[in-house]
């Protein structure tokens, strides 16, 4: 009887699931390509609205500072005292360009501010350079295709899709290729617009630009990353890719370099574009290759957003799904059984037992042993109370882990909320200073906010050398005005050095403790030395004074982690982290004042240490 019944139910649980099993298979095997082709076309619909948001939102963004930047009262009045004869040879008109040009892109609330190669300003009588490394010459560009395109477009400025600058290439990156024997990347995306025709001042009123005066252009250099990091991170299948296309075929970025796209028209993409802002797809034939194909149009006039997916991809998707639902039913079906094998075998037990019983009270044993069991509920419940107080110690858990949650996010919240109450005061108090005619306090007053927005922005980790350098330069300038310039700052650093990549606020601490600290007791001659060199791979730099120098006490206290000397050591701790133990701050003996010696890899592509 045992075994008979056994085998029957098995065997009837085993026909079930094979007949199960295969009706599964044949309906996933019938629908899986048309499902994966729909869910593939899905997101790419999906993924290019999500990327037009995104790139659209960073096009807007770039152009609107720029075209606040060039209707700028200050920029208005920097381009016109050009003219005059007193004003024209004073050193500090490309300071003051440069700190509007920084006060309108670096007020960006996107990372694009790391993807500007350079900004240049120009007309017929001067040709201005943000970081000095494109150069245009006005004749020239009066006879190019920049000029005549700014000059055509409606909105008095355009967007040009990727080309080469190599021809602008300025003397300063030529000596540098030259010298280090290093690729400078000369593709740029370029916004052309036309600067300042007229100026809205707060009185309501609008002032035109003198007809005497020319009217001067700005070129905004964008590597093509740019764009390339918004859509790099989103890929539906392996060998899927993101394309900026012009509706002329003129490649603007592409994550593939060998994307060409006039053979992409060819194609018929083309009949994908359309004036309508809504998202199209089709399957073509690119490159011999049977392609998934999306567009979408940018806010840009002419500019479409492709992403293209092999259609072998998505065969190879489809089968791949087959063998893994394939494979998963075959598993599940097999464990099935041998639970089912073992559960009827033990739910079979106690007939089992009853029919030995019943034989052996047939055959007169009645001193057989017939063994004993735990009851199956009483099993149940101990098992449902250790789960109960389980769940009840997972709950506590929970609460506690989410009181820890709520009070991080309060105090992330008040992190956020203070610097910016901070930087809304300093700008008032800086507004008022101008008002008052004190120039002096409200430059300094500006300082301070900006190196205040600077050093507690958690966007990056690392900047340009010569972006941190910038941002010395004012905080060095605000200090010698609260000391009454009782320290000067000597800075040579090796030309090479200043497009290589370090952590941010690399020196300042260091200058910062000089001046509070090893010229606390002097009243004139103190003096700060900088120094970079490029030794191999490595940057060296080197902060040194001749202030009151390091007392043992003092020593020991910086290689301490007491907090008192906590901008020093974090320098020290942040170079560690992103570039390993080999690098760091050092303190060597110095017969007089201080010295900081500093060891970072010599990096020149923005990257993720």
């Amino acid at each position: 009887m045992k075994h008979t019944l056994s085998r029957t139910v098995l065997l009837g649980v085993a026909i079930l699931l094979l007949m199960e099993f295969a009706g599964l298979a044949l309906f996933f095997q019938f629908d899986v390509n048309q499902s994966v082709m729909e869910r593939t076309v899905s997101g790419v619909r999906e993924l290019l609205e999500s990327n037009a948001e995104i790139l659209n939102r960073t096009i807007y963004e770039i152009d609107d500072r720029l075209n606040h930047m060039i209707v700028d009262e200050q920029m208005y009045a920097l381009i016109l005292s050009m003219h005059d004869q007193d004003v024209v040879r004073r050193m500090s008109w490309q300071d003051d360009m440069r700190r509007i040009v920084f006060s309108f892109l670096s007020s960006s609330s996107h990372h694009s501010l790391s993807y500007i190669y350079d900004v240049n300003i120009l007309s017929s009588d001067f040709n201005y350079s943000d970081t000095n490394y494109f150069t245009y010459k006005y004749d020239e560009f009066e006879q190019s295709e920049l000029y005549a395109r700014v000059n055509a477009a409606p909105r008095s400025g355009c967007w040009i899709r990727t080309e080469s600058a190599e021809a602008q290439l300025s003397d300063r990156m030529l000596r540098f290729r030259a010298g280090t024997d290093s690729e400078v990347p000369t593709q740029v995306v370029r916004v052309v617009k036309r600067m300042n025709l007229a100026t809205v001042f707060s009185k309501e009123s609008i002032i035109v630009m003198p007809r005497s005066v020319p009217r001067p252009y700005l070129i905004l250099s964008l590597s093509p990353e740019l764009f390339i990091s918004e859509m790099a991170d989103r890929q539906i299948t392996a060998h899927s890719q993101s394309v900026i296309i012009t509706r002329d075929g003129d490649v603007v970025c592409a994550e593939n370099s060998e994307i060409d796209g006039r053979e992409m028209l060819a194609a018929g993409i083309g009949a994908l574009f359309g004036d309508e802002p809504r998202c199209l797809s089709g399957t073509y034939t690119v490159g011999g290759e049977s392609m998934l194909v999306g567009a979408h149009p940018s806010c840009i006039d002419g500019w479409y957003y492709l992403y293209l997916v092999p259609i072998t991809d998505i065969v190879s998707t489809s089968r791949e799904s087959s063998m893994l639902f394939l494979l998963i039913v075959t598993l599940c079906t097999l464990l099935t059984l041998l639970l089912i094998v073992f559960f009827v075998r033990r739910a079979l037990r106690p007939v089992a037992l009853l029919a030995d019983t019943a034989e052996n009270i047939a055959e007169m044993r009645f001193d057989a042993n017939f063994g004993a069991s735990v009851r199956e509920t009483d099993r149940i419940l101990n098992i449902m109370e250790r789960m109960n107080r389980h769940i009840d110690g997972l709950t506590r858990d929970n609460a506690e882990l989410a009181q820890r949650e709520k009070d991080a996010s309060i105090m992330m919240l008040e992190m956020q909320i203070n610097p910016h109450f901070l930087y809304n005061s300093l700008n008032k108090l800086h507004i008022s200073l101008v008002n008052a005619g004190q120039d002096e306090l409200a430059e300094n007053v500006l300082a301070l906010s900006q190196t205040l927005r600077y050093s507690v922005d958690s966007r990056t980790h690392v900047v340009y050398l010569y972006k941190d350098l910038e941002q010395l330069n004012q905080y060095i300038s605000a200090m010698q005005s609260e000391y009454d310039r009782v320290f000067s700052v000597y800075l040579d650093v090796d030309e090479r050095l200043y497009r290589s990549i370090v952590p941010k606020m690399l020196l300042q601490p260091f200058v910062e403790n000089a001046i509070l600290h090893g010229f606390r007791n002097l009243t004139h001659g103190g003096l700060i030395r900088i120094e970079g060199v490029l030794n191999g791979s490595v940057a060296e730099y080197t902060v040194c004074d001749n202030g009151v120098g390091l007392s043992p006490e003092a020593r020991q206290a910086l290689n301490s982690s007491d907090g008192r000397h906590i901008g020093v050591m974090n320098v020290h701790r942040r170079i560690q982290l992103l570039f390993g133990e080999e690098y760091g701050v050092s303190f060597p003996p110095s017969a007089s004042g201080t010295e900081i010696f500093i060891r970072i890899p010599y990096i020149t592509e923005r990257q993720n240490p």
